[in-house]
Formats: C-alpha cells, sequence, structure tokens
C-alpha cells in the first residue's frame, strides 16, 4: 500500500475470545496522531469515492449484514420503520438484491430523501393507514420481513402486525438500545415470527466498499450538516434526547 492511500480504518475490533467491540464504544478509538492496528483492519479505499461517502461504510457493512441474516430473497416484501440513513442505506442493498423494500416515517422531507435515493415505495404514517397500505402493495400477502432500527424506534408492535405468518424481523443497532426495548412478544409467538439480532457489520466492509465503488449505494442527501471537532461538544449537547435521522460530520482541519 503506497504512502497518502485513503485508507478506511476498521471499527470493529476481536478480543481473545472472538468477541467483538466498537472501537471509541467499548473499546479504544482512533482519536489520537497514531494509531496502531492489525492490517486486515486497513482497507484501501478506491479512487473516486468521496471521503463523505466512506463515512457510511460502517452503515453498508452492517445493511448487509442484517439482509444477510434474514437471508432476504428475490421479489420478498422488507418493511422498514423510520426513514434513517441506516434504513436508507439497507433498502438501497435490499433493491440490489431484488427485493422491495417499503420505508415508513411520518416526515415527507425524509421521505422525499429516500425517494431520490430510489426507494419506490414510501409510506407516510400520517396520511394512510400503515396496515392497509401495506395491504395493497403487497395485493394483501402482507411483508415476508421486518426491520426495526433500534436506534430510532423501539416499539416493534407494529411491525409484528405488518408481517406475515411465518416471517422474519431483524432489529439492529447497538446494545446500548435494547435497554429500551418495551413490546408484546405473543402475537409474534403466535404468528411463528422468527426475530434476529445484529450489531456489526465485521464481515462485510470490503464488500460495503465496492458498492460505494460501484455507485450500488448513493448517499446524497444522508448527512445533514458539517461541523470542526472544536465543536464537538456543543453537537452531543444539542443531540441529547434527540433521534439523529441523518449523520454529523466532524471535520480535524
Amino acid at each position: 500500500m503506497e504512502q497518502g492511500r485513503k485508507v478506511f480504518l476498521s471499527p470493529y475490533e476481536q478480543d481473545g475470545k472472538g468477541n467483538i467491540k466498537i472501537r471509541s464504544y467499548n473499546a479504544n478509538g482512533y482519536l489520537g496522531d497514531y494509531v496502531y492496528v492489525p492490517t486486515d483492519s486497513v482497507y484501501p479505499i478506491p479512487e473516486g469515492v468521496s471521503d463523505n461517502s466512506v463515512l457510511f461504510v460502517e452503515d453498508i457493512a452492517m445493511a448487509i449484514n442484517v439482509l444477510s441474516k434474514l437471508k432476504i430473497q428475490k421479489g420478498e416484501y422488507i418493511i422498514l420503520h423510520g426513514a434513517s440513513y441506516q434504513n436508507i442505506i439497507i433498502a438501497q442493498v435490499a433493491i440490489y438484491y431484488q427485493a422491495i423494500a417499503i420505508i415508513v416515517d411520518t416526515s415527507d422531507k425524509r421521505l422525499e430523501t429516500a425517494t431520490n435515493l430510489g426507494i419506490y415505495y414510501t409510506i407516510n404514517a400520517d396520511e394512510y393507514k400503515e396496515r392497509e397500505k401495506i395491504i395493497e402493495i403487497t395485493s394483501g400477502k402482507m411483508a415476508d420481513k421486518a426491520i426495526c432500527h433500534l436506534d430510532i424506534d423501539t416499539n416493534i408492535d407494529r411491525l409484528i402486525k405488518l408481517i406475515k405468518n411465518g416471517g422474519k424481523i431483524a432489529l439492529y443497532g447497538y446494545d446500548i438500545t435494547c435497554n429500551n426495548i418495551r413490546t408484546d412478544i405473543t402475537p409474534a409467538f403466535n404468528n411463528n415470527l422468527e426475530i434476529i439480532g445484529v450489531n456489526n457489520g465485521i464481515d462485510y466492509i470490503h464488500s460495503a466498499i465496492n458498492m460505494l465503488a460501484n455507485n450500488i449505494v448513493k448517499t446524497d442527501g444522508l448527512i445533514d450538516s458539517t461541523a470542526p471537532f472544536l465543536n464537538i461538544m456543543e453537537i452531543m449537547k444539542a443531540s441529547v434526547g434527540k433521534t439523529n435521522y441523518n449523520k454529523i460530520a466532524i471535520t480535524f482541519e
């Protein structure tokens, strides 16, 4: 690898027991002038991939893992609650796999961003009765699978009602959010639903970078703002109690 090459450093590390840790969350991060990492944690970035796009590598890797765990098939209907940048990325990857992604939100602006990035089916839950709209889109079959982004929504009751008997639900995010999950799993039990948890994308970073390089995943409009690192404390204080649907990019210039 030549000097000056732009690279992505994996946010994951594994301890001696094989447990996956996330840097800056439950392991040391990269905030320093120099860092020491194994070579398999360093991923070269192809020419033409923008710095802002590289910020989404981890999210794309997580998306691939979520869809892999769900064993997505061509033509399956997948519903995602919330037009967060992560859900929009998952929907793009699902469409690449020839599944049919449906994003539900209450914000026309966020749904417009999803539409601009290629998501054909979007539902404004304030304007439509969600279940009726899903019945219409799926011709009465209901969704095959559902995906819940725990960082923005910990209520999976609504999702359970939109999935066909024998379907699957993927819950993804970081385990800090799992303390907030409150739901009645009786309907999931009665409908033979399988619930899957995903909290990393460690095996799919290379694939994620390739998806960016080949324009399979687009990230236009998924960064709300850019701010210098000197303002990090202000940004963190302003984020308390808020749901972050888009990224904030931090620069070190």
